[in-house]
């Protein structure tokens, strides 16, 4: 199994699962009392930041950084319309 410091993924690309650029790592959340990460907080296009829970993505075989599952293109979003409908009011 490779580790990989979480220092060297900070602003690491996100795809969506079609390939198309999403996002970049901003930050991780880590469980203090277990030692896992719970949370993944994303930048889009350097103007917001989304938080998503873990398994809203994978490390990308290629290393070239992350691929939104499905669940985590919905999750996104979503995310991103409750955002734009709070700004809106």
């Amino acid at each position: 199994m490779e580790s990989i410091a979480l220092s060297n993924l900070i602003n690491a690309d996100v795809y969506t699962p079609g390939g198309r650029h999403a996002a970049n790592v901003v930050e991780f959340i880590v469980d203090p009392n277990v030692g896992v990460v719970r949370f993944i907080r994303l930048s889009i296009n350097a103007k917001r930041d989304i938080l998503l829970p873990w398994a809203a993505v994978t490390y990308a075989k290629s290393g070239s950084g992350f691929i939104l599952t499905h669940m985590g293109e919905k999750v996104l979003e979503s995310r991103l319309e409750e955002a734009t409908a709070t700004r809106s009011r």
